[in-house]
């Protein structure tokens, strides 16, 4: 999966990915993209939280 930083790129930002229960899966910094493997995960809802300074958005996955 493709992830694109919808931040200012200035700024440090990094994404989480969380299963439905809050458990950290996998996590890192996120410059103006990066390429997040899922394929471990099992089918099921997931989260990906992306996160700088100042602003939090958290966006439903599911895997089909």
């Amino acid at each position: 999966m493709k992830v694109k930083n919808i931040f200012d790129a200035n700024q440090n930002a990094k994404y989480q990915v969380l299963n439905i229960n809050g458990q950290l899966l996998a996590e890192g910094l996120l410059d103006e993209q990066v390429l997040i493997s899922l394929d471990y995960l099992v089918a099921g809802v997931y989260f990906l939280r992306l996160e700088n300074n100042k602003e939090l958005s958290t966006i439903k996955l599911i895997k089909k």
